[in-house]
């Protein structure tokens, strides 16, 4: 099995720039709960769940997806790869998917 992992704690000034938001902790820990709008933070809060998955899900593809050292050549599905050589530059420096837990990298996400 492969994993895609995304920590709110770790990865919150990426989804602070990414909605745009000054200070993701505010969200999460409201301070005046009575003058608070609450229709406004149950919005965030689903936004944030949502690029949550999404970070979950760009994670997991990288996991499951076969990387050539020489090249960066990747391809998702392993039958891509048979010869146990890149099909690109034919070097059998492979990276191999599935099987792998991975952290998500800002570095590799899709704009979102």
């Amino acid at each position: 099995m492969s994993f895609g992992v995304v920590s709110l704690k770790d990865h919150a000034e990426y989804i602070e720039k990414k909605l745009n938001l000054p200070r993701l902790r505010a969200v999460c820990e409201i301070k005046d709960g009575k003058n608070s709008d609450w229709s406004v933070i149950k919005e965030r809060k689903q936004e944030i769940g949502g690029l949550l998955l999404k970070m979950a899900d760009t994670a997991l593809y990288r996991a499951k997806t076969t990387c050539c050292i020489a090249c960066n050549y990747t391809f998702g599905e392993k039958e891509s790869f048979k010869t146990d050589k890149c099909p690109r530059c034919g070097n059998g420096n492979l990276l191999r998917g599935r099987d792998k837990i991975m952290v998500f990298s800002e570095n590799s996400s899709p704009e979102t």
